[in-house]
């Protein structure tokens, strides 16, 4: 995706997607993987919309399948995060505790173990 090859990656990543909701289920855990990818891509070509929907969609299969603290839905929710924040529409709050959350606790560099507990509670982003 450095590369800006988005339309290429796209595609792919569709197609790979499509492989495996066909080969291991729509709750195999490729399949909100891929989808939480997908949806990044989509929004560095700034399709924050489509991109925003996908986002959701892998992290409800996350949540549902492996549960709030599983790695893949807190990666999914910094994902939504980092969609929101390239769309400019959206200041976030943890629904858990109500306090804002910002750019920096959003990079995964700076995540700290609190910050993985309070998002892995989170049932519910808000956009306000």
């Amino acid at each position: 995706m450095e590369l800006g090859r988005y339309a290429e990656a796209e595609k792919l990543l569709r197609e790979s997607l499509d492989i495996w909701r066909r080969v291991a289920g729509p709750e195999n855990w490729w399949v909100p993987n891929t989808t939480k990818d997908l949806a990044r891509v989509l929004s560095l070509e700034g399709r924050h919309a489509e991109a925003e929907k996908l986002a959701r969609d892998a992290i409800d299969v996350s949540r549902r399948v492996f549960g709030p603290e599983d790695p893949l839905t807190a990666w999914s929710v910094y994902n939504l995060g980092a969609i929101e924040l390239a769309r400019g529409i959206a200041q976030r709050h943890c629904h858990s505790c109500d306090k804002p959350l910002t750019t920096a606790c959003l990079h995964p560099m700076v995540w700290t173990s609190r910050m993985m507990k309070i998002l892995s509670r989170c049932t519910m982003i808000r956009v306000s």
